[in-house]
């Protein structure tokens, strides 16, 4: 729904029809406000939208050489080159110091090289965190594009045979495409939106 609050699952049978609505209904904190949907309709212009996209390999393409000029980030490469540079630093910084510590026999002086160390040994904890959240981020861009390889092989696949899908393959496609909807309102008054693994699913739909 429109409040990000899931729906209650697969469309309600209200006054012979089914519908959609929000499972905030239910909680203590009452009604969100977003309206029933007809989930009919609803379900038919979210088919449709995603058999153009299907349709037609040429956006699919567009957005996977998009993704691959942009790739890797050349933001996150270079944080990630300078985050290793200055663990390499502060690792002679600290072998320094151990070897200061090792000849000192002033035993003010050792406590002081041993809270330099401690300090650097902090320093490079933080900056392997860092290093471990970028390295992540650039694996999950290499395997987005590499989804979308694949996802462009499966339209290929299945563009032809759209029109003979029941709902257990109509499921797997928009499982295939992570589908999610946000919507309240019907026709005359509706705030539907289609989002999904592919920029090119953002589809809005909104009447007065």
């Amino acid at each position: 729904m429109i409040c990000n609050t899931e729906t209650g699952g697969p469309g309600r049978r209200e006054e012979r029809r089914r519908v959609y609505r929000c499972s905030s209904h239910g909680t203590p904190q009452g009604r969100c406000g977003a309206t029933r949907v007809p989930a009919d309709v609803l379900e038919a212009w979210v088919w449709d939208e995603l058999c153009i996209r299907i349709r037609d390999p040429h956006l699919i393409a567009e957005q996977i050489e998009h993704m691959r000029d942009e790739e890797p980030d050349p933001a996150l490469v270079g944080d990630l080159a300078a985050a290793r540079r200055e663990i390499v630093k502060l690792t002679k910084q600290q072998e320094r110091l151990v070897r200061r510590l090792r000849d000192t026999d002033d035993d003010a002086v050792g406590n002081l090289i041993e809270r330099e160390i401690a300090t650097i040994e902090e320093e490079k904890r933080h900056l392997q965190r860092m290093i471990n959240d970028i390295e992540s981020r650039l694996a999950v861009q290499e395997a987005q594009s590499g989804q979308l390889d694949m996802l462009a092989d499966y339209c290929c696949q299945i563009a032809a045979k759209l029109e003979t899908f029941e709902f257990p393959e109509k499921q797997l496609t928009l499982q295939a495409f992570n589908v999610e909807v946000r919507a309240s309102g019907n026709l005359k008054g509706r705030n539907w939106h289609l989002h999904g693994s592919v920029p090119v699913l953002a589809v809005s739909s909104t009447t007065p």
